[in-house]
């Protein structure tokens, strides 16, 4: 689906934030960064995350260098962050304010989790939108019209394959699987994908991936682990 009839087909339900005129003045909103037509909305990153081998003080200098135990195979949500994204009417573009945001973070990291928003907090953000369009102060029309949703997510196991996930069914990106090889035995995932408001928007939804980790035991046979991340929007609605 084109950039163009994706956003007009959710115009009807989005919500406006008009760029009035305004003095202009230093935005504490952060940058306006564009996503452009054409330019998929996955942005799926891997690096090698560093994990020290953890050895009791007894232990002699002998059996530090021993072989390292095996690593045991996991997934560990470590952060979600949530943006509303904007239409521009003028330049048929989306954009999204790198400096308005929500965030949910997790000191025992899930398998599968979420960012959850009441409509209290939801207001809040498009609040903040409305505001930071305006100060912009270049008469153009901002329309709320869904999120972006990135996602930090580690990842560990001896013999790591791939992550493998779909992303619901409003995705920029379409619904198709993805597919992203993991190299390192201990690794950070970045999922950064972007959703059109559904249809039901005034009431409680969700926007998200589900997948699964991939990789085989040290025996040799192979594992797998699920692995989710969404926005749940509207909580007190449900």
């Amino acid at each position: 689906m084109s950039l163009a009839l994706a956003v007009v087909m959710c115009m009807t339900l989005a919500v406006s934030a008009t760029a009035t005129p305004a003095t202009p003045q230093a935005s504490e909103y952060g940058n306006l960064i564009l996503y452009s037509e054409g330019q998929s909305s996955t942005v799926a990153q891997v690096k090698k995350s560093s994990r020290p081998l953890e050895i009791p003080a007894s232990e002699s200098k002998e059996a530090q260098r021993l072989v390292p135990q095996p690593i045991s195979p996991d997934v560990n949500i470590r952060q979600i962050m949530g943006y509303p994204i904007v239409y521009c009417t003028e330049d048929n573009a989306v954009y999204y304010f790198d400096g308005i945001r929500s965030i949910a973070g997790w000191a025992t990291s899930p398998q599968s989790a979420s960012l959850r928003l009441t409509s209290n907090e939801i207001a809040i953000l498009y609040n903040q939108v409305n505001s930071a369009g305006a100060r912009l102060n270049d008469g153009k029309t901002y329309t709320i019209v869904g999120w972006r949703l990135l996602a930090t997510v580690d990842l560990s196991a001896d013999k790591p394959i791939n992550v493998k996930w779909t992303p619901h069914g409003t995705c920029l990106s379409g619904q198709e699987e993805h597919t992203i090889n993991i190299p390192y035995q201990n690794t950070t995932l970045t999922i950064d994908e972007m959703f059109l408001l559904p249809e039901n928007n005034m009431n409680y939804y969700y926007v998200g991936c589900d997948g699964g980790f991939y990789f085989n035991y040290v025996g040799g046979g192979p594992g797998s682990a699920v692995l989710g991340v969404a926005i749940i929007a509207n909580t007190d609605k449900a």
